[in-house]
């Protein structure tokens, strides 16, 4: 009697959650594993939220109380309670085909929006085309309009901003909006939506949450869409895998010589089931050919799997990675599929057979072989080459290799260290003036040194009695203050005449006057 019952209260959900919904997007199959008891009776649901509530986000033991902030009394419609949402108050808003816009309350006293009210409008393109405004409960535009609409602005509250959210978003906007053409694409669950979600109500393992987002039109018009957050127990599980070790069979290679190693991979016991993988292993980026990468392998959970694997010495430094990835969903990316991908890859580096040799620079400026690490077979020759950077000169090599030459070369006889020494670049201004009496300038006459694009402000100053008449060399005009950029040896004069007043005419004032006899 009682699996009958239990297989009715679950067609019940399915009537309330429809087929279609989970199909079309294949993200989150929506399979409730719910405790029915519990969804059918509201006071051990109030409890059973509260105590997540308390457990998770250390708020108050009765955070669902029987009333709301603004008094409305929690809803205990048989209706309400088995599709399990907490609700204050009654429906209410505009109805089509007998359903409300709205079903009720928050425990905030927001509005909980009815997920099965038909849509207002869809002007189509996936959810994740359209600009989303970030973080909108820091948003101005989003808190004058909401105080507008609904008579209260939004706040940053403990559930705003929380990646734990993240599934029960896409489970809630899948739901949802699966109905509407293109609105769910694969590209729809690669966004992070937590950041985006004002979350009024948050979802507990068995209660649904309801959230909000705001974009504007390119006409300035905001728009607001309701998000539910599907209940935490519904959501499936992620499998956890993990490449365990990578032993590539030997810490050096020799160019041409086969090698066998060994990888372990496991599927951790946090697994609700057997779950398929797909191996991956690679010798410097190419597939290691071996029958592990075929086909999915399965795995129960808490299995360890290892494998050997042979691959080639090449002329070079040789890395073999290891990796393992859930099969499905196959619409998501690879790292989004499993609870942890921080160590579901493992590499390694195995250095060829020889002598090292470490290049280091100075300065700026390139070398060949670059900077690094190299290896080499054991006495050969390897030529060294520096080029400096614009605005810098190469100096010398030094360590294992003392030469003032860019290009010189080195035996690898040992393990060697060189480093190329780069120096900035400089230049000398020669300024000179045409007559030492004339004048001088700032800087002074003389040789100058500067580095490479430095500009140099210089400014003739005439003597008593004299004036500037202009510059020469690399310098031109009359201005007395010119700017010089050195970009490579210049010189420059400074031209100066001495001042000297003009004859006056006989008669004019302060002329000699007309020739007078003496006796």
């Amino acid at each position: 009697m009682k699996k009958i019952m239990i297989l009715l209260v679950f067609a019940f959900m399915l009537l309330i959650i429809p087929a279609n919904a989970l199909a079309l997007s294949g993200h989150l199959p929506f399979e409730p594993n719910f405790d029915f008891e519990r969804v059918f009776n509201s006071d051990l649901l109030r409890k059973s939220a509260n105590d997540y509530i308390e457990q998770n986000f250390n708020l108050p033991s009765n955070y669902f109380d029987v009333k709301n902030v603004a008094g409305r009394p929690f809803n205990t419609n048989s209706d309400i309670i088995a599709r399990s949402m907490l609700v204050y108050g009654n429906p209410h808003g505009d109805t089509v085909g007998g359903l409300h816009r709205y079903l009720g309350y928050t425990i905030n006293d927001d509005v909980f929006t009815n997920v099965h009210f038909p849509h207002d409008a869809w002007a189509g393109g996936g959810l994740e085309t359209r600009s989303w405004i970030p973080t909108p409960w820091k948003n101005k535009d989003v808190q004058k309009y909401t105080y507008n609409k609904f008579g209260k602005e939004i706040f940053i509250n403990d559930f705003n901003d929380n990646p734990d959210f993240e599934d029960a978003i896409k489970a809630g906007l899948d739901y949802r909006y699966h109905d509407l053409p293109g609105a769910i694409t694969a590209n729809t669950y690669k966004q992070d939506w937590y950041q985006y979600v004002h979350i009024y109500q948050p979802p507990t393992p068995y209660t649904w949450g309801m959230g909000v987002m705001f974009h504007k039109t390119s006409g300035g018009q905001m728009w607001y869409m309701s998000v539910p957050l599907a209940p935490l127990a519904a959501l499936p599980s992620q499998p956890d895998f993990e490449v365990v070790s990578l032993v590539p069979g030997t810490e050096e290679t020799e160019p041409g010589a086969p090698y066998t190693g060994t990888v372990v991979y496991q599927l951790k016991d946090t697994a609700e089931g057997p779950v398929k993988a797909d191996l991956i292993l690679t010798h410097n980026g190419y597939p290691i050919i071996n029958e592990t990468n075929e086909t999915g392998v399965e795995f129960e959970p808490g299995d360890l799997k290892d494998f050997t694997f042979n691959w080639t010495g090449q002329s070079g430094n040789s890395t073999i990675r290891a990796e393992i990835w859930p099969v499905e969903p196959a619409n998501l990316e690879k790292e989004q599929r499993d609870a942890d991908p921080d160590d579901n890859v493992l590499e390694m580096v195995v250095p060829r057979a020889g002598y090292k040799l470490t290049i280091k620079k100075t300065g700026q400026g390139t070398t060949i072989p670059a900077a690094g690490v190299h290896y080499y077979p054991a006495n050969e020759r390897v030529d060294l080459s520096a080029a400096p950077e614009t605005g810098w000169k190469f100096v010398r090599w030094e360590g294992d290799i003392s030469s003032g030459n860019p290009d010189t070369s080195i035996i690898m006889d040992a393990d060697k260290e060189v480093t190329a020494v780069f120096e900035r670049a400089t230049h000398t201004l020669k300024i000179i003036v045409n007559i030492a009496p004339g004048g001088t300038t700032t800087p002074k006459p003389g040789t100058h040194t500067f580095g490479h694009g430095e500009t140099v402000n210089i400014k003739a100053i005439p003597s008593a009695g004299w004036k500037f008449n202009g510059w020469k060399g690399d310098a031109s005009g009359t201005n007395p203050n010119v700017n010089i950029l050195m970009d490579r040896d210049k010189t420059i004069i400074a031209e100066f005449e001495q001042n000297i007043p003009q004859p006056m005419e006989p008669g004019k004032p302060g002329g000699l006057g007309p020739p007078k006899l003496v006796n």
